[in-house]
């Protein structure tokens, strides 16, 4: 087999990476958060991202369920479905009134066509110290971390997009250099 026949086979075998690339970055992982500050009936806000966008979506509470693992359909409250739709992002926030444990309650959320799903558990946040100055300092702290993450530059499967794309034109820039320079050596 000649070497160009060899150079074009790596060729097309980075091509095929760069148009799948996209593909498997963008299959994010659905994720659920939610906490309260006591037990109790409470009014919970659960905020999903990694979703697929404008997905609809229900949540239901799982009492008596106490690891996410062994949360299914017929473990949680069905009767208690609460909908919320992912934005063009994968994100949502809902609230639901739930009877919350002191050891925190289990939650399931998913599609009606069973593509996405996720697992969570409401925790129960132990109330603040009556002390203001330490409840303040914390939040300066987190304030200041929220600010430097900020400044960080946001990537995603975009920006890899472009790195894959630059590096094959760079290896295919290097093929023919190469390939040029043996051109005029041999004349």
């Amino acid at each position: 087999m000649s070497p160009f026949k060899n150079v074009l086979g790596m060729l097309l075998a980075a091509l095929l990476v760069v148009v799948m690339a996209p593909t498997a970055l963008a299959q994010a992982t659905p994720t659920l958060e939610a906490s309260v500050t006591e037990a109790g009936e409470q009014e919970v806000t659960i905020v999903g991202s990694g979703w697929p966008a404008d997905l609809s979506i229900f949540i239901l509470p799982c009492p008596g369920v106490e690891d996410e693992a062994t949360a299914t359909g017929d473990t949680c409250d069905s009767a208690s479905l609460t909908p919320a739709t992912a934005d063009a992002d994968g994100s949502f926030e809902v609230t639901a009134n739930w009877d919350i444990p002191a050891a925190g309650l289990v939650f399931a959320a998913g599609d009606p066509a069973q593509t996405a799903g996720a697992t969570g558990t409401v925790t129960v946040q132990a109330a603040a110290d009556e002390d203001p100055a330490a409840e303040e300092e914390p939040e300066d702290e987190t304030d200041e971390e929220e600010a430097a993450d900020a400044d960080l530059a946001e990537t995603g499967p975009a920006e890899t997009q472009v790195l894959l794309n630059v590096g094959v034109v760079l290896l295919f820039g290097g093929y023919v250099a190469h390939r040029g320079s043996r051109r005029f050596t041999n004349r």
